[in-house]
């Protein structure tokens, strides 16, 4: 853990462990449980950091470390709030000494918002690897929030991104995924009715097909 919290110093790590859990159930709903069981299989197994790795063994390492660093950061920021104080039978106190004080609201904000900030660019980065690497790791491919994409009329964040500016970040657009459902399934639903709509849905699912193939016809 101190290789990647390499923002603490003399922690117990154990006191973010119930963070993390819940910093997995939001990485989860992304990348999808088959995934994630993938790289915990490899972390548990002999194979994870051997000395003479295979290429697999070097491409699954890489797997583990960026949950690994989504994970921690999305833990931190969700444990920060506790992390300064002492909360026993004399009831909540702030840590305090001769040599530190505790940290005002706008710097423990602006820290949490760097975790938060961070966190979302390392799991951009694992959706990147992944991507990179379907043929590798193809429950990725099948997961649950790749499936329902196909049901939307927007394909992916850089689409998005030219109508609504979120940087290209991937992982946000896995965040509001939820959001376009419900606004497309209500808003828009209602305003071109059944039938528009459900020629629109399958317009959208063959116009996927169609950018994604590469056959060349000569006309």
């Amino acid at each position: 853990m101190a290789e990647i919290a390499t923002w603490t110093s003399d922690h117990n790590y154990q006191h973010i462990s119930k963070a993390l859990l819940l910093a997995k159930r939001k990485v989860i709903k992304i990348t999808g449980k088959e995934i994630y069981q993938t790289a915990l299989d490899h972390y548990n197994s002999e194979d994870y950091k051997t000395d003479n790795p295979t290429e697999d063994q070097l491409r699954l390492d890489k797997l583990v470390y960026w949950f690994q660093v989504v994970l921690v950061n999305f833990a931190y920021m969700k444990n920060m709030a506790k992390d300064f104080v002492i909360w026993d039978n004399a009831g909540i106190n702030v840590t305090w000494s001769e040599n530190n004080r505790p940290a005002q609201q706008d710097t423990l904000q602006k820290v949490s918002e760097s975790l938060e900030s961070d966190g979302y660019e390392f799991l951009d980065l694992l959706i990147e690897f992944l991507n990179e690497n379907l043929e590798h790791f193809p429950e990725f491919t099948s997961s649950v929030e790749n499936k329902k994409l196909k049901e939307l009329f927007i394909n992916d964040a850089d689409e998005f991104s030219y109508y609504f500016n979120i940087n290209g970040s991937v992982s946000y657009f896995y965040e509001i995924l939820d959001v376009i459902r419900r606004i497309q399934r209500s808003d828009i639903f209602n305003v071109v009715g059944p039938e528009l709509y459900n020629k629109i849905l399958d317009y959208q699912s063959k116009r996927i097909d169609i950018e994604k193939s590469t056959i060349t016809v000569e006309t």
